[in-house]
């Protein structure tokens, strides 16, 4: 099948490709392969790690945050600023507790374990308070 095209005569049922400046590609090509690892039965089965595990040092770590933000904040409430009320101590303490707790957690572990404490605190404390 051809179109005439300005007196041309044009043959669409084979492409046309345009002259490329790209190199040939290489006679040999090697095909890929896939290869199969052989499963040692010999050896021992891998131990599962537990992630969920309390740790005596995390609960010491929170122990000691919540009682050294209550007693900065009691210092703060009678002694320093004139604040008073519920509702501000908790917050206050709040804040500070999340403070204190992240630069001991800092002592013992990296920044990636410090934020994630962090995120696991605040969502528990959120989802307690909403509960």
């Amino acid at each position: 099948m051809s179109l005439i095209e300005s007196e041309r005569i044009v043959d669409v049922t084979t492409p046309h490709l345009p002259p490329t400046s790209l190199p040939a590609p290489p006679a040999t090509i090697q095909a890929r392969k896939t290869t199969v690892v052989a499963y040692d039965n010999d050896r021992a089965p891998a131990q599962r790690r537990r992630v969920s595990s309390v740790r005596p040092n995390d609960v010491l770590q929170l122990v000691g945050a919540a009682l050294g933000a209550t007693a900065f904040t009691v210092i703060l409430f009678q002694f320093v600023a004139p604040f008073d009320g519920p509702i501000g101590f908790a917050l206050i303490a709040y804040a500070v507790f999340v403070v204190i707790y992240a630069l001991v957690v800092f002592q013992d572990e990296d920044a990636t374990t410090v934020r994630d404490r962090l995120v696991q605190v605040v969502v528990t404390s959120l989802a307690t308070v909403l509960l």
